[in-house]
């Protein structure tokens, strides 16, 4: 009786995930299994791993529907996938984004991404402005920037602007080194090493529909408080790293960028916060990023912009400007982890003064700018 009662409770399971399967897949246009782990890398000998060259990929999930172009050399473009020149003409201004999936712009059209609206934003007297968008999902900056070391410096960017996410203490705690176990890239997919058993197991609950319906819907109607009682307290240890421990990281990151480069240019450090920081009711969602109380999180970065501007560097927390938006709109998506087009939209708003000013520093002699900034 009781195998009987087991084997109809296993048959029922099956039935009600086909048919949420199918739900999700005649609602919105794609399979649920192709929501995240996107079939869109390719091995790269620089960084390790890059986007597919020649990319026309369509990305449906039930929050959005776009299509992300790459061009020949597997950096994402707008429509026209056109490569870039490392020869750049005397009247052509590059900017060049750096970073993981925010930068890249993970659900969003091209033109919606704050890396292309900050390309229209600015203005330089006599010359073009090309945006350069390098950003790659789940990438860290130090492959990124052994990318730029070893071959991107030839591409010879006026000024690169680096995005920073979530907890950037950790990059005092790991460095900017390119080191520890390699990603690997098995039919055009992700995974951070070899693939075990146990994450093929994970990957399989994540894409099954009823864990993913039955999330949805314990987020939507039954998590009403925003955290457990005491979450935070587990990641102490983390709070002992302050802003004069990561400033030295980012300081030497930037030396590295001029070294290769022979010349310096500006550098822009944009952060990114996770979407709890601006939206509480995020936080039962995402608590398993490491999280502190939001607050904390927002206190870590004041001292540490302080720290940078006091050395001549530029660096900017979208945090205040994306908290202020989210009184209108969603900032975030719901389910997905990343910007809307909304809150694309604001921090480049947000940036597009702070580049500006980057330009105008630049262009103005050295001594000249120390005497103006002593004088603010």
């Amino acid at each position: 009786m009781k195998t009987k009662s087991f084997v109809f409770f296993i048959l029922s399971v099956l039935l009600i995930e086909i048919s949420l399967q199918f739900f999700y897949r005649a609602r919105n246009g794609d399979f649920l299994f192709r929501r995240a782990a996107l079939p869109i890398f390719d091995a790269d000998p620089d960084r390790h791993y890059k986007l597919l060259p020649h990319l026309s990929y369509r990305h449906r999930t039930n929050e959005f529907d776009v299509t992300y172009f790459t061009n020949g050399q597997g950096i994402r473009t707008d429509r026209s996938r056109a490569d870039f020149d490392a020869q750049k003409g005397e009247d052509v201004y590059r900017i060049l984004f750096l970073g993981p999936s925010f930068a890249f712009g993970w659900g969003n059209s091209y033109e919606d991404t704050y890396a292309a609206l900050i390309g229209k934003g600015i203005s330089v007297p006599g010359k073009r402005v090309e945006v350069m968008n390098l950003g790659t999902p789940a990438q860290p900056m130090a492959y990124q920037l052994r990318w730029f070391e070893k071959s991107g410096y030839r591409f010879g960017p006026d000024l690169i602007v680096q995005t920073l996410y979530g907890d950037i203490r950790k990059i005092a705690a790991m460095g900017i080194q390119d080191k520890g176990k390699l990603p690997v890239v098995l039919n055009g997919r992700l995974y951070h090493s070899q693939p075990s058993a146990f994450d093929w197991l994970r990957g399989f609950l994540k894409n099954s529909a009823v864990v993913f319906y039955g999330w949805y819907v314990y987020q939507s109607f039954l998590a009403k408080t925003p955290a457990p009682a005491g979450l935070g307290e587990e990641f102490e240890s983390s709070r002992e790293t302050r802003a004069e421990h990561v400033a030295p990281a980012l300081k030497q990151y930037v030396s590295r960028i001029h070294r290769a480069l022979g010349r310096e240019i500006p550098v822009i450090f944009l952060y990114i916060p996770y979407s709890y920081v601006v939206n509480a009711r995020d936080l039962s969602r995402w608590q398993h990023l490491a999280y502190e109380p939001p607050q904390k999180i927002m206190e870590f970065h004041a001292p540490l912009a302080a720290a940078l501007a006091a050395e001549g560097f530029y660096y900017l927390d979208a945090t205040d400007a994306l908290a202020a938006g989210n009184t209108g709109s969603r900032m975030y998506y719901f389910l997905d982890i990343h910007l809307t087009p909304e809150g694309n939209r604001v921090v480049a708003e947000r940036a597009v003064p702070l580049i500006q000013r980057a330009l105008e520093d630049a262009a103005s002699p050295v001594e000249s700018r120390r005497s103006q900034d002593s004088q603010g």
